[in-house]
């Protein structure tokens, strides 16, 4: 199965830089194991040992888990069928980026107070004007913690990958 156009580039993205993190990880590993550092400094050692295993497990996300979930949002996105919502954004800044978070509403009850549910989501390449407090179409996938995309008149809205993607259900 293939990967949304608008997931392309993320994916272009991450098999570009997964295998730099894994040369990355596999020559600290390396310089840890032949022992180019001074025997004597135990932290330093323990230091690179820690950032290449660091760097191997990001490595595996990029360009392991990453693409599995953006497949999986593709097929969410084929076949399953939407629900509607009201869609609020936000946005979420800190000193180093900007992150955007869809708050959706049951259609019946947009001035409760809390979120029935919220999602981390990409930013589209479209402007988000007049987007938020919208009816939207929200496809889910069935499994918990799986992707989730939305449907709004300009275009989709992709959720992050989610720390419990991919767990057992045992």
């Amino acid at each position: 199965m293939g990967i949304y156009p608008d997931l392309r580039r993320y994916c272009l993205l991450l098999l570009v830089l997964g295998p730099v993190f894994a040369l990355v990880g596999v020559g600290a590993l390396a310089f840890f194991f032949v022992g180019l550092t001074d025997e004597r400094d135990t932290m330093g050692k323990g230091l690179v040992l820690l950032y290449g295993v660091v760097m191997l497990f990001l490595a595996w996300l990029m360009l392991v888990n990453a693409p599995r979930w953006y497949r999986r949002a593709t097929w969410v996105l084929n076949n399953t069928q939407p629900h509607t919502s009201i869609l609020r954004l936000r946005e979420e800044s800190s000193s180093d980026s900007t992150n955007l978070y869809a708050d959706l509403y049951t259609p019946s009850d947009v001035s409760g107070m809390q979120p029935l549910e919220t999602h981390w989501v990409h930013h589209p390449r479209w402007s988000l004007e007049g987007v938020s407090e919208s009816e939207v179409k929200v496809y889910r996938d069935p499994n918990p913690g799986g992707p989730v995309v939305i449907e709004a008149d300009r275009g989709l809205l992709w959720s992050y990958p989610t720390k419990t993607f991919g767990r057992s259900k045992g």
